[in-house]
């Protein structure tokens, strides 16, 4: 893609098309045509980002259950931290649903369920 789809007024007020920035990896000037792809790839990103450190993160307190070595202490704050996980993993995937629903309602073309 040679342009984004960002519009700014000409000389005679006619939208005009910008060029990417130079230097950008093709990686990333491939999937940004609109806003709304840019808005895209960035909720995609952020989610994927989340959801990977709440998915670690009951793996974390899987492995610090089973080593509390039956401390009691050890143990309840390795259930806190597991159960907040998988709450924080819950909202993740909570506020995934909502962007595609707000985003439907409003019109915006976009597909958020492929990761780009």
């Amino acid at each position: 893609m040679n342009f984004l789809a960002l519009k700014t007024p000409g000389g005679d007020n006619t939208p005009e098309d910008l060029p990417v920035p130079p230097g950008l990896p093709k990686e990333v000037t491939d999937g940004i045509t609109t806003t709304s792809n840019v808005f895209q790839l960035a909720v995609n990103s952020l989610l994927l980002v989340g959801a990977t450190i709440a998915v670690v993160m009951i793996m974390i307190s899987g492995i610090r259950m089973i080593t509390s070595g039956g401390d009691a202490t050890k143990l309840a704050s390795a259930k806190r931290r597991m159960i907040f996980s998988i709450i924080g993993l819950i909202l993740i995937l909570g506020a995934f649903f909502l962007v595609g629903i707000v985003m439907k309602v409003l019109g915006i073309n976009s597909d958020l369920s492929t990761l780009k």
